[in-house]
């Protein structure tokens, strides 16, 4: 935790420092690099007891590199995506550390580029990114925050009205995680008419979420059986 205060000290310093100059449009561009810089380094250097699931991460890794048949590893529970890049690493003879580099900078990007491109105050945006715990909880959770990177930057292609990649983006996070795919009808959203009556079906929608949320879950679990495991595990009990 000192290691991320630290380091969002340091974040709001670079902020106040790039930020003073006049050109706002290289003061960006350099902010998001040196912030992807700390976040990358921040999640890629972390030790294996920093982040709940980062031992579990690590013990797939030793998991792919020992699996030698492409039956085998299609196998796994883990996704494709997820299990290419492990496999690829151990390949060319490095450790699970560099999966958390990797999968650290694509997440770190992906934050970062949803921000750049969508915030009217990037500086802020990045430092709620920072304070709300969004990018610490990418840590337990790696393959759902390499997905939903994915899904959040498919936004861009929802107001540029271009199905297609929004689709191509959909599946490349199903790579990650398979829940991905419920975000594909929210592509469809933009024709909804947000008025008093939509606003409400909205509503009424949510809550209906929440008093069947168990349902709901068992039956993406019946969907997706890979995931009956988070059925049993910590996720879903009080801590």
């Amino acid at each position: 935790m000192a290691a991320y205060v630290v380091t969002l000290l340091l974040n709001i310093f670079f902020g106040m420092v790039v930020f003073s100059k006049n050109n706002q449009a290289k003061a960006k561009k350099t902010y998001f690099l040196l912030t992807f810089i700390q976040l990358t380094l921040l999640g890629g250097l972390r030790g294996i007891t920093v982040g709940t699931d980062t031992a579990a991460y690590f013990d797939i890794f030793y998991k792919v590199a020992n699996t030698s048949s492409f039956k085998e590893l299609t196998n796994l529970r883990e996704e494709t995506g997820f299990v290419l890049i492990n496999k690829i690493v151990s390949l060319i003879g490095l450790g699970p550390q560099m999966v958390l580099i990797i999968t650290s900078a694509f997440m770190a990007y992906g934050f970062l580029l949803f921000i750049y491109k969508n915030s009217s105050n990037m500086f802020l945006s990045t430092i709620l990114l920072f304070l709300l715990m969004i990018y610490f909880t990418s840590f337990n959770v790696i393959r759902q925050y390499m997905a939903t990177v994915l899904v959040i930057n498919g936004y861009s292609f929802i107001k540029q009205r271009k199905v297609v990649p929004y689709v191509i983006l959909i599946a490349l996070a199903c790579l990650f995680h398979k829940t991905a795919i419920l975000f594909l009808p929210l592509y469809f959203t933009r024709h909804l008419n947000w008025n008093k009556m939509g606003f409400g079906i909205y509503i009424v929608g949510l809550v209906l979420i929440a008093v069947f949320f168990n349902e709901i879950l068992l039956l993406v679990t019946k969907l997706l059986p890979s995931y009956k495991s988070y059925l049993t595990s910590k996720y879903f009990t009080p801590s």
